[in-house]
């Protein structure tokens, strides 16, 4: 898992980390994260709805990969 996060830029990276607690354990809200930063929780939104979207493609194409091979 962690190697599919590494197709995402570091603010996905964090966005992501702070959203599902990878790192604390401790979930944070659009709201906290976007304080952090100093944007909107729909600005973060965004971001996480983009990352996201890489996560899937890239384990999509892996499977893809995998079975080709």
């Amino acid at each position: 898992m962690y190697s599919l996060l590494e197709s995402l830029d570091p603010k996905e990276q964090q966005v992501i980390y702070f959203r599902f607690g990878l790192e604390t354990h401790q979930r944070k809200s659009l709201e906290e994260i976007g304080r952090l930063y100093g944007v909107s929780k729909e600005w973060i939104r965004r971001i996480e709805r983009r990352a996201l979207t890489k996560l899937r493609n890239a384990d999509y194409f892996q499977h893809i990969t995998h079975y080709s091979m």
